[in-house]
C-alpha cells in the first residue's frame, strides 16, 4: 500500500449536473451524425467511419446500462474473451449492424436516456464496471468522456466546431482513472514499474503504482514518495492520454511537465494504457 500525503479534492460537478452534461454533450453528438454528408467517411487519423463512431457509442451506452444494472461487459486485458479492446469495439459495432446515420443518432439519444435511468439518482452507489467497482458517478463521468472524445472525431472529420472544458476533463479523469488499471498494457507495464504522481492543475493528484509482474494500480491522492512526478493541465491531459494530441506540443509549452528521479519513465507512461 502506497502512503498517502492526502487527498486534494476535485472541483465537484454534482450529480444531477454531470447526468445533465452527458444529455446536452450527447444530444450535440447525435445531430453530428443526422447531418454528416455519408456514414463511411472515413474520420481523420482514423480506419474509422462516421458510421463506426455512432455504433460504437450506441453499444457503449448498452455497456454502461448493463453495468447500471449488474450486468458488467466482462474484458480481460490478458486476453479473453476478447484480445484487445480494440477487438471487442470492432465485434460490438459488427454485431449491431446498424449503419443509417439517423438510425444511429435515434438508438444513441435512446440508449443514453435507458444508461442515464439505469444509473439512478444516487450518485455515490456502487456499480461494477468491468472488473473495477466503482460509483455510479464514476460510470456516468467516464461515459461522458466517450462521448465527448467521439465528439470530438466527428466534429474534426466534419469541419465543425467543439469544445471541452477544464471542469468536465476534471470530472471525466476523476472517474476513469482509478479504473484505468484495468487497461493497463501489460508487456509495457513491465517496463515501466514505479510509482508515478500526477497532479491536475486546479484540481486533485492521482498516484499510479506499477509493478514489475505488469499490474497497475490507480487511486486518487499523492504518493509520500514518487519515481516521476507529472503535472498537467486538465484538457491537455485528456487529450493526450486518448491518443488525440500529441505530447510533444503540450511539453513543448509546459501544458503538461515531467520530473523526478527517474526521469526516463516518462516515455513509458505515456504508453502504459490502452486508447479507446
Amino acid at each position: 500500500m502506497i502512503a498517502r500525503r492526502g487527498y486534494v479534492p476535485f472541483r465537484t460537478v454534482e450529480y444531477p449536473d454531470l447526468q445533465r452534461d452527458v444529455r446536452d454533450v450527447c444530444a450535440r453528438v447525435a445531430q453530428l451524425l443526422r447531418t454528416a454528408p455519408s456514414p463511411e467517411q472515413l474520420l481523420v487519423g482514423s480506419a474509422w467511419t462516421v458510421a463506426d463512431v455512432g455504433a460504437h457509442l450506441v453499444t457503449i451506452a448498452r455497456r454502461n446500462t448493463a453495468a447500471a444494472q449488474g450486468s458488467p461487459f466482462e474484458w480481460d486485458p490478458r486476453g479473453s474473451p476478447h484480445e484487445s479492446m480494440a477487438d471487442a469495439n470492432a465485434k460490438d459495432i459488427s454485431d449491431l449492424g446498424e449503419r443509417d446515420l439517423a438510425q444511429l443518432a435515434r438508438l444513441l439519444v435512446e440508449d443514453d436516456e435507458a444508461a442515464l435511468r439505469a444509473y439512478g439518482t444516487d450518485g455515490d452507489r456502487p456499480v461494477q464496471w468491468t472488473q473495477y467497482e466503482m460509483r455510479a458517478r464514476d460510470g456516468v463521468a467516464i461515459w461522458l468522456g466517450e462521448l465527448l472524445i467521439h465528439g470530438l472525431d466527428l466534429a474534426r472529420t466534419l469541419g465543425r466546431e467543439w469544445s471541452i472544458t477544464s471542469d468536465e476533463a476534471a470530472a471525466i479523469l476523476d472517474g476513469l482513472t482509478p479504473a484505468l488499471g484495468v487497461f493497463a498494457d501489460r508487456t509495457t507495464a513491465r517496463k515501466a514499474a514505479g510509482v508515478y504522481h500526477v497532479h491536475l492543475r486546479g484540481d486533485g493528484d492521482f498516484t499510479f503504482d506499477v509493478d514489475t509482474a505488469g499490474t497497475v494500480t490507480a487511486d486518487r491522492g499523492r504518493p509520500a514518495r514518487a519515481d516521476l512526478h507529472v503535472s498537467a493541465d486538465p484538457v491537455t491531459y485528456l487529450l493526450v492520454g486518448y491518443g488525440r494530441r500529441s505530447p510533444w506540443p503540450a511539453i513543448a509549452r509546459g501544458a503538461i511537465l515531467a520530473w523526478g528521479r527517474k526521469p526516463w519513465l516518462a516515455l513509458r507512461f505515456a504508453n502504459l494504457f490502452e486508447q479507446p
